[in-house]
């Protein structure tokens, strides 16, 4: 018997057991299937040849990535959203990753590059804490977390609010704990930044009902541009959509059952279905569009819907006279502190607004928690749908109001 080497180096960590290795489940598997298909292209030598110096001529050890190895963290930022666009990498759940979620990381990567251009990039490896003194580690760990501080300091200097830098530097801390286990690495932990929750923002509810049984009267004075515009408000005021969806609603997305129309579309971010009808004023202008146009919408000639909806949508609103309604908004600044700023209501409207206003208008008109979750697209253990509860309980159903009638008057 010949024993030959596949030339496989391994961590530490990993056992080798009855001719397989043991230990961490996802390390373990990728170092089996090496080894197997090390084992097989051995074999072949030999089988072909049948002479073990031949085999130590031909074998060459392996690789085990699919590239050279590097470390440096701005190529393998780089390196991990190509894998989640490819689907090499998939979610907790074993998802391919969605269109928006491949947005995020994309932002967050861009932010450390662009900060990795001015100040350098960091060598995992030489951020590896294995085999070192405690003296070592701690002078490693003050190097990682200041070089991250700096990262933070950078988000400042051009404005990201605190969310946004929250949302960024956890993220990174994603494809770091990825490729500590990929690299097989030992890496200090990147210390998460504090975001700052903001305030929920609605419109009012009456509001909501005047502007989508049109009760003022505007849709039949409107352009092509501004019905598109009423429209694709109107679905995201009745069904609580996403823009994303919003824009991408098609005919073949609701279901006329007798007179009533239903829609059946799944949530690009969730993957959830919203399942929920739709009023009649609202149907009957979009069954008008499907018949003249063959599209859910009034066309516009611009393909980006979501960007021309963005672009135009404050001055859209501006037309309606309660939009004129000055408030004041808590803000929070770069630096995390909280101010009032008072704006007039239709500076303050966004899309994400009308999703808002629909779900916490539904909630304060006693519809159930479940099914406004089937509206929204929200995962049944949404923890951020409870934001939307406690709000509607403060705002519309508060108990000190209750007690402020009955003593007061």
């Amino acid at each position: 018997m010949v024993r030959v080497s596949t030339g496989i180096k391994t961590p530490d960590r990993l056992e080798f057991s009855k001719n397989r290795f043991v230990g961490n489940l996802r390390i373990a598997s990728k170092y089996n299937a090496a080894l197997k298909k090390q084992v097989d292209i051995i074999e072949k030598i030999y089988q072909e040849h049948n002479d073990i110096r031949v085999i130590k001529d031909i074998y060459n050890t392996p690789e085990l990535t699919d590239d050279v190895v590097t470390y440096d963290l701005v190529a393998l930022c780089h390196k991990y959203l190509n894998r989640i666009k490819s689907g090499s990498i998939k979610t907790k759940q074993q998802h391919n990753f969605r269109p928006s979620s491949i947005s995020a990381y994309s932002f967050a990567i861009d932010t450390y590059v662009n900060y990795a251009t001015i100040h350098g990039s960091i060598d995992l490896k030489k951020m590896s804490l294995d085999n070192k003194d405690l003296m070592t580690k701690r002078a490693i760990a003050d190097k990682f977390n200041l070089h991250f501080d700096g990262l933070v300091d950078h988000m400042k200097s051009i404005n990201y609010q605190p969310n946004t830098r929250s949302n960024v530097v956890n993220t990174l801390s994603i494809i770091l704990n990825y490729y500590r286990d990929d690299l097989f690495l030992q890496i200090p932990k990147l210390q998460r930044v504090a975001g700052s929750e903001a305030p929920i923002i609605v419109l009012d509810g009456d509001f909501l009902k005047r502007f989508v049984v049109d009760e003022h009267k505007l849709y039949g004075t409107f352009n092509r541009t501004n019905k598109f515009m009423w429209e694709m408000a109107a679905t995201m005021l009745i069904t609580s959509f996403r823009i994303s969806d919003a824009a991408t609603l098609k005919a073949s997305d609701m279901a006329v059952k007798g007179d009533s129309v239903f829609l059946i579309k799944e949530n690009q971010k969730t993957g959830e279905d919203t399942t929920m009808p739709l009023p009649k004023k609202y149907t009957d202008v979009i069954m008008h569009n499907l018949s003249v146009y063959g599209s859910v919408y009034t066309p516009i000639g611009f393909p980006e819907l979501q960007a021309f909806f963005r672009k135009h949508i404050k001055e859209f609103f501006k037309q309606y006279p309660e939009m004129h309604e000055v408030v004041a908004v808590r803000k929070v600044d770069v630096d995390g502190n909280k101010m009032f700023e008072s704006m007039p209501m239709y500076d303050l409207v966004h899309p994400h607004m009308l999703r808002k206003t629909a779900i916490t208008t539904m909630l304060a008109n006693n519809v159930s928690p479940e099914h406004v979750k089937f509206a929204s697209g929200h995962k049944p253990s949404s923890e951020s749908f409870n934001r939307y509860i406690g709000f509607v309980d403060r705002h519309y159903k508060s108990q000190i109001t209750d007690y402020h009638k009955k003593m007061f008057g």
